[in-house]
């Protein structure tokens, strides 16, 4: 195969016959690949107008966890672990996922990894799977959003600010929202991390940015260190999240549920990697089973978490 080289605008082999040239390679007929890296708001609506796409979007403040979750989902879903009811199908952001992926931990010879941060200003910026249904041959294209807690936060006690700078967000089908929990397994952290969930809850509902077409998952990430930590407290405080969210946010009741997620466990002799991942996705692209998800909270040590339901 004859080496191709750039040169003046024009691309040559070691054949003068094979000289491509700009004009040809601006003309209609050309297709242009991907090169890998994140989606602009442009750039997602090539993909919306030719399949099924479905938007979601992860908002959480910083270190909670939001590109650890992105990319723990492409590496559950390029390892097929415990997948029967969709199949990677590519990705128009292999790129960014591989830089992200770089960091995360692996089975060689690592034993924490460090993420790599969401740059601030990246708000117009997406990350792209693409999956087949197996029960119906579907193709569903997927999109997160892959902005920092920094820009959210820089807007977050404004509405008006909100509203212009996150307008797309209407565009999602999910907003998960995510709960650090390493604050949560904390006494003295837990009440604030709970109430700047509520507090981010509220500026996107005054923003008009949640509709009754909106489904809220607020996603409890971190879930090792929670259930390391097993005190009864901590029991009580879990199990109140949800009647504490709906008693000062009634208006998000009947559009919310709260998952439970562990996708890089410090210790997988307490919860294995990517811990509930594989049910989240599922909630996602709707394959909740009888129109309910459970939390996905094991028992205890102490005994103080039981399974609850919770409509969808």
């Amino acid at each position: 195969m004859s080496n191709i080289e750039i040169d003046n605008g024009a691309e040559r082999s070691d054949s003068a016959d094979s000289i491509i040239t700009t004009e040809e390679v601006s003309n209609e007929s050309t297709i242009a690949l991907p090169i890998g890296t994140e989606l602009s708001g442009q750039d997602i609506y090539q993909i919306a107008a030719s399949e099924k796409t479905q938007m979601f979007v992860i908002i959480g403040a910083t270190g909670s966890g939001k590109t650890t979750l992105v990319t723990s989902i492409y590496h559950l879903l390029l390892s097929g672990s415990n997948i029967t009811d969709f199949l990677f199908a590519g990705s128009n952001t292999l790129a960014a996922f591989e830089k992200r992926a770089f960091s995360l931990r692996t089975s060689s010879m690592q034993s924490h990894g460090e993420m790599m941060r969401t740059q601030r200003g990246s708000v117009d910026s997406f990350l792209h799977l693409r999956l087949k249904l197996t029960h119906t041959d579907e193709i569903r294209n997927l999109l997160f959003s892959d902005f920092s807690g920094e820009d959210f936060e820089s807007v977050l006690a404004n509405t008006e600010a909100t509203a212009d700078e996150f307008g797309f967000i209407k565009a999602a089908r999910h907003l998960i929202f995510l709960l650090d929990g390493e604050k949560i397994a904390s006494r003295k952290y837990r009440y604030s991390e709970l109430q700047r969930l509520i507090h981010m809850l509220r500026t996107f509902l005054a923003a008009n940015l949640i509709t009754k077409n909106n489904r809220i998952v607020v996603a409890v990430s971190k879930y090792d260190l929670i259930k390391k930590e097993s005190t009864e407290s901590l029991g009580r405080f879990m199990d109140g999240i949800q009647d504490e969210i709906v008693k000062q946010i009634p208006d998000i009741k009947d559009i919310f549920t709260i998952q439970y997620i562990a996708p890089m466990p410090d210790d997988e002799k307490t919860l294995p990697t990517l811990y509930g991942l594989n049910d989240l996705l599922n909630s996602l692209l709707g394959y909740a089973k009888n129109e309910y998800t459970t939390c996905g909270i094991p028992s205890l040590s102490s005994q103080f978490n039981k399974w609850k339901v919770r409509r969808l």
